[in-house]
Formats: C-alpha cells, structure tokens, sequence
C-alpha cells in the first residue's frame, strides 16, 4: 500500500477565491476554499467526481442547471461530467472544502 503524501504546494488567490491543496493521494485530493459573498465561481466540468461541503457559511451549488442551497455541515456531491459551478449568495465569506475522487 502507498503512503499518501500531505502537500502544501498550491496557494491561489483569485478576487474572492483563496484556496489551498490540504491533501492530495492517487485516490482523493482535499482542496480548502474560501469564498467571498456575492463571488461565484466560474462554470465548468471535470472528469471526475466532486463533493462539496460546508464548513462555514452557506453557497449555492449548481449542478446541470439544477441549484442546491447548502448550509453549514451539509453537503453534496456532483457526478462525472456534470456542469457546475458555486456561489456565494450571502454577506459572509463562506469557506468550503472541496473532495476529488479521480476517475481510475
């Protein structure tokens, strides 16, 4: 069995997007958002699958067009391929923790 390796190597800051890889294994990658109000994320796909949890805050998540409002401890999870992306609708910074499962 391979150890999982602990990374610290990307920081990003985009206006109102700051992240940080927490994790990253050949199984699963950890990435910590933190989103200002009113930022939204741009629009995209991946070729993986993709949950969102709430650690602070609340966001919308929309996933194919159809849109879920998360709260704090909630979370949910996008399929392969869907079209999503996330936004801050409140007056608070809201931060998220982002897990990628890779397709094998």
């Amino acid at each position: 069995m391979k150890k999982a390796v602990k990374t610290s190597e990307i920081i990003f800051k985009i206006p109102g997007i700051c992240g940080k890889k927490l994790y990253s294994c050949k199984d699963v990658e950890l990435v910590h958002l933190s989103l200002d109000a009113g930022k939204q994320m741009s629009p995209h796909t991946m070729p993986m699958k993709v949950i969102f949890y709430v650690l602070e805050g609340s966001i919308d998540v929309v996933i194919n067009n159809e849109k879920h409002s998360l709260l704090e401890n909630e979370f949910i999870e996008a399929p392969v391929g869907a079209n999503r992306f996330t936004a801050n609708n409140s007056t608070k910074t809201a931060r998220i923790l982002v897990i990628k499962h890779p397709m094998k």
